[in-house]
């Protein structure tokens, strides 16, 4: 199986939700990014760095979950995973450009494929509900599914412990409290995952 997660625009939050995908679904990752965090934390059997001259690699097993963490920009290879993949996510963050940038992503990925989720990123107060009507303005005929994660400090505590937020929650009841509610909005996003 292949997710993509992909945005035109940087700082999306892209990578914090393919690390904890990964982690969570004991996936593999693959990412065309010059740096990424994620190699400080997966090991080498788990992640993989494709240059840009490089081609994404095929997946042989049918139960094997690869993750696509792809930065931003769109060539030939990343039309061909558009193409292949189960899905895609879109993590969007509300403000004006952000969101310009992320419907111009949204129209790109759909020559391509209609396997899209859009993930309302690091809301906070009404976010969530503004980019849930900007993108039901947009595509009244194509209703994508909107999820939602809210702003937390989880996603700093994936990277500083390289343990996801499920593992997080179990070692430590204080976080257990104060990620309860990420933790079951990043569930709804693996149960999405897990029901394609």
């Amino acid at each position: 199986m292949r997710v993509v997660i992909f945005n035109l625009k940087g700082g999306q939050g892209k990578t914090s939700l393919a690390i904890n995908l990964a982690l969570t679904l004991n996936a593999g990752v693959v990412t065309n990014d010059v740096y990424s965090p994620l190699e400080k934390i997966l090991s080498d059997n788990q992640f993989l760095k494709i240059g840009m001259d490089e081609e994404y690699p095929e997946i042989v097993e049918d139960n094997m979950l690869v993750i696509y963490d792809l930065g931003g920009w769109i060539d030939r290879r990343s039309i061909k995973l558009f193409k292949a993949a189960d899905l895609i996510i879109i993590p969007v963050i509300n403000d004006f450009i952000n969101n310009q940038v992320s419907i111009n992503t949204i129209e790109e990925v759909r020559k391509h494929s209609d396997k899209i989720l859009i993930v309302a990123n690091r809301t906070e107060k009404n976010d969530y509900l503004e980019i849930k009507s900007i993108m039901d303005g947009f595509y009244k005929n194509d209703k994508y599914p909107i999820l939602e994660i809210k702003k937390t400090t989880a996603f700093s505590k994936i990277f500083e412990k390289g343990k996801s937020i499920n593992n997080i929650i179990a070692e430590d009841k204080l976080l257990a409290f104060s990620y309860r509610e990420v933790q079951r909005q990043m569930q709804s996003i693996v149960d999405f995952i897990k029901n394609i």
